[in-house]
C-alpha cells in the first residue's frame, strides 16, 4: 500500500526566537554543550538540557530510562558485523535531581569504556514494567532448561490460563527492550516526545530542516550561550543536529525527503523522525563523520537520475 504523507499545515503558533539567535544557532549551542578537544575527540554534555525537560511524578510511578552503550562505531576493535553494541548498565531516574546526582558516575563509566549514555525522554511506568517482568516474563523463562528452551514447556506456558489475567500487561517487554518500536498510542498513550535527527553537517540541509519544523509550529528555543534551560536542540557527535519535539504528531507527517533532493534514502536519509527513541545524554568519543553516508546517498541519487525511481532503498 502506498504510504501517505500528511499535508503540512502552517501553524500560527509564535516562535520564541530572534533573528540574531537564528543566525547564530550553531555557535550558541556548540559553545555550550559540544566541545571539540585537541586530540580529535568530541565531548557532548546534555545533563542540563535533559534534566530541564524531566517532570517529576508525585506518585513515584513514572521513571526515566537511561542506558550506557558501548557502540561498534566508536570501538570497531571490539566488535564484528552482527555484534553492534554492548549494553553496560542502566539507570532508572524519578527526578532531575536523581539524574544530576549520578552525573559524575555516568561520565566516569562513559570515559572508561568509550561509551555513550542514552536517555529516553518519555517516562515509563514502573508498575507496568514490574508486573510484566514478574507475572509474564519470569514464568516464560522457567521454560529454559540446561541453557535451551523446552518446546513443550514453552507451549504450556503460552497456553497457561493463569497468565490470562495479565494479558493487559503483555507487550510491555517494549518498555525495556532496546530498539523496539514504541509508536503505539493505544498501548503506550502519552509518549508524545520525539526528536528529529539530522544526520548531516551540511548547513543547507540543517537550515531546510529547521524551516520545516518552524512551519509545523515547533518552537525552536535556542541556547543563548549562558544557559541551556529552555533549549530543545543540540549538535550531535558528528556535528549534525538533534531537535527535541514535544508532540510527535506535529512532525511525523513531514516529508523530509526534500532535504535529499526528493529521493527517499531509507536508512541513509539525511533527516529522520525518531519516535520514543533515546537521545544523547553524554559522550566522549572520536566522531566518524558522514563520508560513508554521503557516498551512498550520491550513489542512490545517481540511480534515481537513471531510473526515475525515487524510492532507492534497494540500491546499495
Amino acid at each position: 500500500m502506498k504510504k501517505k504523507y500528511l499535508k503540512l499545515k502552517e501553524n500560527k503558533k509564535k516562535i520564541h526566537i530572534t533573528e540574531s539567535q537564528y543566525m547564530n544557532i550553531f555557535e550558541n549551542m556548540e559553545n555550550e554543550i559540544r566541545t571539540e578537544n585537541p586530540d580529535g575527540t568530541v565531548e557532548i554534555d546534555n545533563f542540563d538540557l535533559i534534566s530541564s525537560m524531566m517532570n517529576e511524578d508525585q506518585n513515584g510511578d513514572k521513571v526515566y530510562f537511561c542506558q550506557i552503550v558501548r557502540r561498534q562505531k566508536d570501538n570497531p576493535q571490539f566488535y564484528y558485523a552482527y555484534n553492534a553494541a554492548d549494553y553496560l548498565t542502566y539507570y532508572l531516574f524519578h527526578s532531575s535531581q536523581e539524574l544530576l546526582s549520578a552525573k559524575d558516575e555516568i561520565k566516569t563509566i562513559c570515559k572508561k569504556f568509550n561509551a555513550r549514555a542514552m536517555f529516553y525522554l518519555n517516562p515509563r511506568s514502573a508498575s507496568q514494567v514490574n508486573n510484566y517482568v514478574n507475572n509474564v516474563l519470569l514464568p516464560k523463562l522457567e521454560g529454559i532448561r540446561g541453557g535451551e528452551r523446552t518446546p513443550d514447556n514453552i507451549a504450556r506456558r503460552n497456553k497457561d490460563k493463569s497468565l490470562e489475567k495479565y494479558r493487559s500487561e503483555w507487550g510491555h517487554e517494549e518498555e525495556i527492550a532496546y530498539g523496539e518500536s514504541k509508536d503505539n498510542d493505544l498501548k503506550f498513550p502519552g509518549r508524545d516526545i520525539c526528536h528529529v535527527d539530522v544526520d548531516s553537517d551540511d548547513p543547507q540541509k540543517i537550515q531546510t530542516t529547521i524551516d520545516f519544523l518552524k512551519k509545523a509550529g515547533v518552537d525552536v528555543i535556542i541556547d543563548d550561550g549562558n544557559n541551556t534551560n529552555g533549549s530543545n536542540a543540540y549538535r550531535s557527535m558528528n556535528n549534525g543536529l538533534h531537535v527535541i519535539c514535544p508532540d510527535k504528531n506535529q512532525v511525523r507527517g513531514i516529508d523530509f525527503s526534500v532535504v535529499d533532493k526528493g529521493v527517499y534514502m531509507g536508512r541513509w536519509a539525511s533527516v529522520s523522525v525518531e519516535i520514543d527513541k533515546s537521545v544523547l545524554l553524554y559522550a566522549l568519543a572520536t566522531p566518524n563523520g558522514y563520508d560513508i553516508q554521503n557516498k551512498i546517498q550520491d550513489r542512490k541519487y545517481q540511480a534515481f537520475l537513471k531510473t526515475g525511481n525515487r524510492h532507492q532503498e534497494h540500491y546499495k
